[in-house]
């Protein structure tokens, strides 16, 4: 469950990354392309991401530290997304393998 947490701050992070006049974007995929050209729709669903991954955390986890997990792991996802995104090292594809193998280790390990 915490790696789908992460895995959904990532998600909220990226749609709202994506809506940033300022920042370098990409346009490599379609839903990319629709996230740039309708920013409104976009923050609003980034927005209740984050909330969505703020309410699971603290029904998983409780309520305190529920929410100081999201804290941190918001801020580590944040800090991460604005130093290596503009770099392109990591993409798509790399995001899904670690993901899954996250998802084993937290499945297998439990």
């Amino acid at each position: 469950m915490i790696t789908g947490i992460i895995f959904s701050i990532y998600v909220g992070s990226i749609v709202l990354y994506n809506t940033s006049q300022k920042a370098v974007l990409n346009t490599q995929y379609a839903i990319e392309k629709w996230i740039q050209s309708n920013a409104q729709k976009a923050k609003l669903i980034g927005v209740s991401i984050l909330m969505l991954t703020l309410v699971a955390a603290t029904i998983v986890l409780g309520v305190t530290s529920g929410i100081l997990f999201w804290l941190i792991a918001l801020m580590s996802v944040l800090s991460l997304l604005v130093v290596i995104g503009p770099l392109r090292i990591v993409n798509y594809k790399y995001l899904l393998l670690i993901f899954i193998g996250s998802l084993l280790i937290e499945i297998f390990i439990k």
